[in-house]
């Protein structure tokens, strides 16, 4: 739940999408933890936000975040699993003309508690372990989600995800029904964020 630089890079490039737009967006930022990608992005346009998350308590926290900013009647939370049951609500989907969906998910692999013993300078302590771990490759989440997103080909749809810098050949795998895939590097260089281009 704690915010980082690479999470910048996808609030810059969430924000690039919606200011070229020509249609109406909804905007859904998939385990928003403390809320801070909806939220910054709430302040700066007036577009549909759903921010989900499966636990409670980040929801909690979320919540109180953006009613400190004063955006909190513009984000609709949610307690669900990934898009489930948004993808099954076919009311919802034809209301929504373009989806960008911001999935910042755990990806740190089974190794992550080595990453404590050497150093701890990302703050892995003080993380929930259900915020940072993603299975034994760290990408267990993300293929749960590509199944989700299949049924939603025929919508305008952007993917944006935070990965591991080893993730890129893989996740381009796993989204391989996609129209398109991008790999960008984070300011240190490395490839830390999925722009994924559905339909």
């Amino acid at each position: 739940m704690i915010p980082r630089p690479e999470t910048e890079l996808m609030v810059d490039e969430a924000a690039n999408l919606i200011a070229h737009s020509s249609q109406p967006i909804t905007l859904i930022d998939i385990g928003t933890g403390s809320g801070c990608m909806v939220i910054a992005l709430a302040k700066l346009f007036n577009q549909k936000f759903i921010a989900v998350d499966i636990s409670p308590k980040a929801l909690a926290v979320a919540k109180k975040n953006a009613r400190a900013h004063w955006v909190d009647k513009k984000i609709k939370f949610l307690k669900v699993n990934l898009l489930s049951p948004l993808i099954k609500n076919y009311k919802f989907l034809l209301l929504a003309s373009s989806l960008i969906i911001l999935a910042n998910l755990p990806y740190l692999d089974s190794k992550w508690k080595n990453l404590l013993k050497s150093s701890d300078s990302l703050g892995l302590k003080y993380e929930p372990k259900i915020a940072i771990t993603g299975g034994p490759d760290g990408l267990d989440l993300y293929r749960k989600l590509a199944k989700q997103i299949k049924s939603l080909k025929k919508v305008n749809l952007t993917l944006l995800c935070e990965i591991d810098h080893r993730h890129g050949p893989k996740m381009k795998k796993i989204f391989s029904f996609a129209k398109k895939i991008q790999i960008k590097k984070d300011l240190a260089g490395l490839n830390r964020l999925a722009i994924i281009k559905i339909a």
